[in-house]
């Protein structure tokens, strides 16, 4: 009977830790279920992230498409540069400065001659009005 009776606090004692455990299977199964709950939820976030990714990606290659066009336009509008640079180099910069040269020749001549174009105006304004005298003389002696 001894026996029996410490049987049977043993089985009490392994009953009460098998309650034990079956509580704690239970609270395992709640936060499982839980987790189950947001891994689901992540998985739909994961999914519609892919699509945005490969949307993403769609456009990526469209944009590396134009970026490539781009980079063909920029070494034609460089070449296009080069070439007006060297016309400018070449051909219109020495055509300027001949320009300049013949204005500013011009106008030192003018500059140092504006004085002179005065007397002139009068001498040639009193040239005519002699010439005139004489000629009416000339034609009343004819």
């Amino acid at each position: 009977k001894e026996e029996l009776g410490s049987v049977k606090e043993e089985l009490g004692s392994v009953k009460e830790e098998l309650d034990s455990v079956k509580e704690e299977l239970d609270s395992v199964k709640e936060e499982l279920g839980s987790t189950k709950g947001e891994i689901s939820s992540i998985k739909g976030e994961v999914s519609s992230i892919k699509g945005e990714i490969s949307s993403i990606k769609g456009e990526l290659v469209s944009l590396r498409a134009d970026v490539s066009s781009l980079k063909e336009d920029m070494q034609d509008v460089k070449e296009r540069v080069k070439k007006i640079e060297l016309t400018q180099e070449n051909k219109i910069l020495p055509r300027l400065n001949t320009i300049e040269a013949c204005y500013i020749s011009t106008f030192n001549r003018y500059k140092e001659h504006v004085e002179t174009y005065d007397s002139m105006k009068q001498d040639i304004h009193v040239i005519k009005k002699v010439v005139m005298e004489h000629s009416e003389r000339l034609q009343k002696l004819a």
